[in-house]
């Protein structure tokens, strides 16, 4: 794994930026204590999220995820199935305005207007290595994620331009705690041509935890803030 350059120049003051080449970067930094969830306001988030998993389409067929999903603020289309925007709850509009407060929304034109929310119900559960879709999105917007509850691993790859070894080898690995805001920066989603091939420049994933490990995992919950167009 190459170790990416740790920058002080960051968006937000008192962010870590992690410099994955030129052209992308990450940040992490922790959530103003204002938007810390008690206890019984995490819990009341968890059980609001949909009674059935989310589905995608893998090779022409729908499937369960391994976590539950909703968007809000517009509909959002990803791994072929379109997902309406579900009404907002209070927690999500309080951050969504907090986001737009940050430098991040100066990072092209207009603001922050579409939260997808994850929930984990325990370390078994993960999403899958993937770039996003930007096609409708604000060009080189950085995607804003916020995390509550237990601790999970965001895993970033890049592809490996030899022969040897796996396609995808890993850029970056960083543990995600309670309260903690990651973001995704500059041409990180964008889609290159290496060789004969098209690929992302970089993906990214939340792996699963196997086993009695995984299942001894507390639930989590993501949110992840993107500007459309």
């Amino acid at each position: 794994m190459n170790t990416p350059t740790k920058q002080t120049l960051s968006l937000l003051p008192g962010a870590k930026r992690y410099q994955l080449d030129p052209l992308c970067w990450m940040e992490r930094s922790v959530l103003p204590e204002e938007f810390h969830l008690t206890e019984e306001d995490y819990e009341k988030f968890f059980a609001s999220h949909p009674d059935e998993r989310g589905v995608v389409k893998m090779m022409g067929k729908e499937m369960a995820t391994k976590r539950w999903f909703a968007s809000y603020g517009r509909g959002y289309s990803f791994t072929g199935v379109a997902h309406e925007a579900e009404k907002m709850p209070e927690l999500v509009s309080r951050l969504m305005e907090w986001v737009n407060a940050t430098p991040y929304r100066s990072e092209g034109p207009g603001a922050y207007n579409e939260c997808l929310v994850n929930w984990y119900g325990d370390g078994r559960d993960y999403i899958g290595s993937h770039a996003d879709d930007t096609r409708e999105m604000v060009t080189d917007s950085p995607i804003v994620c916020i995390s509550f509850g237990s601790d999970r691993k965001f895993r970033v790859r890049r592809p490996n331009d030899t022969v040897v070894g796996p396609k995808w080898l890993i850029a970056l690995d960083l543990v995600i705690s309670d309260c903690t805001v990651y973001v995704m920066g500059g041409k990180m989603q964008e889609v290159v041509k290496s060789g004969r091939k098209r690929n992302p420049r970089y993906k990214h994933e939340s792996p699963p935890i196997q086993g009695k490990k995984g299942e001894e995992v507390g639930s989590r919950i993501s949110l992840t803030f993107r500007k459309f167009k």
